[in-house]
């Protein structure tokens, strides 16, 4: 029972890790990307003839293009981690469900923009792409930060179902390891408890950070975002300072030749 603890904490510390060098790559492309995008609505009038209409076109079948991509990248993410065990079924399908929902979007958007009779219904069209999907200023920061937050509470729970496991290992344990032990096994169930709370706090505010929101008050969903990130780095460190009092508790009991647990 003590190697299949360590075979736990490796992994979790590897993926505690990964999920550090996300927030770092994610908290830049939020950073980049959470700015209004009203001068790229208009970039077709600039580029295309006032009565070009199939300039128009063709420029916001690009941008779509590009985020038809952008939304695959993603699902290839969402669908990796599922396979890989570290996300419920039930993230998993959510996640899934509004890529999709976004993908059939902005096909069907498609759809109206290579129909647009003229350039002046085909430059509303490509508007929309900015003010109605908004796959780069929300969809994106939102959902990838999402997988994070559903990665941090699949482990999260993970550690709670294995508390009674450790624990029988601490009263196999020597009694000169157990009361450092129980310290840190406290201190494990303490930063578990208050991870939790902060992906809970995290999960309620999703619900707010939608393109209609963005475009009603920019400024203001920017602060919702920055809770919502803010949140997220708050439970990835308590879950990974859990992960380490549970190495170091293994360690403990390894050094100290702690009889293997029955239960």
């Amino acid at each position: 029972m003590i190697q299949v603890i360590r075979q736990r904490v490796r992994r979790g510390m590897r993926r505690g890790a990964r999920m550090v060098a996300m927030s770092g790559a994610l908290g830049l492309l939020a950073a980049g990307l959470i700015v209004p995008l009203s001068g790229f609505a208009s970039a077709s009038s600039s580029l295309c003839a006032a009565s070009d209409t199939q300039c128009v076109i063709t420029f916001g079948n690009a941008r779509i293009a590009e985020r038809q991509s952008a939304l695959s990248t993603l699902n290839s993410r969402v669908n990796t981690v599922f396979k890989n065990g570290r996300i419920s079924s039930a993230d998993n399908s959510t996640l899934v469900g509004d890529i999709s929902a976004n993908e059939s979007g902005l096909t069907t958007l498609k759809g109206q923009l290579d129909s647009a009779p003229d350039a002046k219904t085909a430059r509303a069209d490509v508007k929309l792409i900015y003010t109605q999907f908004r796959i780069f200023a929300v969809v994106l920061p939102r959902d990838y930060h999402e997988v994070w937050l559903d990665m941090l509470v699949h482990a999260d729970n993970r550690l709670v179902g294995v508390e009674p496991v450790i624990q029988d290992a601490i009263n196999g344990a020597p009694s000169g390891v157990q009361d450092q032990a129980n310290t840190l096994f406290t201190d494990l169930k303490s930063q578990v408890s208050n991870a939790q709370g902060q992906t809970r706090a995290a999960q309620s505010i999703i619900p707010q950070l939608t393109p209609a929101n963005f475009n009603a008050n920019p400024t203001s969903y920017v602060t919702t975002f920055g809770s919502y990130k803010t949140d997220i780095h708050s439970a990835g460190a308590a879950t990974k300072q859990a992960m380490s009092d549970l190495h170091q508790i293994v360690q403990l009991l390894k050094s100290a030749g702690a009889a293997t647990p029955t239960a």
